[in-house]
């Protein structure tokens, strides 16, 4: 199984530690880890959302919510949703920004 982490850069830190913890049967896609020197970054972002994971983890934190990467990164997992008809985007709150998930089109959206 593979799954995009979506997250702020400042919260790169916490994402390279918690990828230590995954079992090895579930392959996190890091930027810094999949992304080649020279690639286009939005198509690569938005080909890795569209087609090789299977799950976006949303790790929202007060940068993450005003990060326009983030933003389009949603945006993309919310419309392979409608494409694939079931859940793709799994929002973790960092910290409680809750208040802001409508801004985010995830008002209705159950987090950890």
């Amino acid at each position: 199984m593979h799954i995009f982490f979506s997250h702020s850069s400042r919260d790169k830190a916490l994402i390279r530690e918690l990828k230590t913890y995954f079992p090895h049967w579930l392959t996190p896609w890091i930027d810094e880890d999949r992304l080649l020197f020279g690639s286009d970054l939005e198509l690569s972002l938005r080909n890795a959302i569209n087609t090789d994971v299977d799950y976006v983890v949303l790790f929202l934190g007060t940068e993450a919510v005003d990060s326009p990467w983030v933003k389009r990164e949603i945006e993309w997992a919310l419309a392979r949703e409608d494409d694939a008809n079931r859940v793709i985007l799994l929002p973790v709150l960092l910290v409680d920004v809750r208040d802001r998930l409508h801004d985010l089109g995830l008002a209705d959206r159950l987090t950890l």
